[in-house]
C-alpha cells in the first residue's frame, strides 16, 4: 500500500533533521578528538588540522541544516542528510513514498 504525502512527512523531516545533526556533530567532535590525539602530528600540525577539519565540518552543516527550513526545500535537505548521514530506517519508513523517492541517495 502507498503512503501518501501529508503534514506528517513534515513532523517526521524534523525529528530526522534533529537526529541527523546531532550525529552530524558527534561525528565532528570524534573527529576533532582524533586529531588531538595524533601523536604522529606536532602540536602546531593538530592545531592546524582541528581549524581545517571545523571549516570543512562547519561548510558540510550549513550546507545539509543550515538555511531556510521550509517545507518546500524539505526534500532537497533530505537528500543532502541522506548522503551524508545515516538515517533511522524507523523514521524513514514513516514518510509519504512520494518523499523517499526524491530524498532517495545516489552515487555521483
Amino acid at each position: 500500500m502507498s503512503k501518501k504525502a501529508g503534514g506528517s512527512d513534515w513532523k517526521v523531516f524534523c525529528k530526522i533533521k534533529d537526529t541527523a545533526a546531532e550525529r552530524f556533530c558527534e561525528a565532528s567532535l570524534a573527529e576533532y578528538q582524533q586529531a588531538i590525539k595524533d601523536e604522529s602530528m606536532t602540536f602546531v600540525e593538530r592545531e592546524f588540522r582541528i581549524k581545517e577539519l571545523s571549516r570543512d565540518r562547519t561548510e558540510l552543516f550549513n550546507s545539509l541544516f543550515g538555511g531556510r527550513h521550509s517545507k518546500a526545500q524539505m526534500g532537497v535537505q533530505l537528500l543532502g542528510i541522506r548522503n551524508h548521514t545515516t538515517v533511522d530506517q524507523e523514521l524513514l519508513d514513516q514518510l509519504s513514498d512520494e518523499l523517499l523517492k526524491r530524498s532517495e541517495p545516489f552515487d555521483i
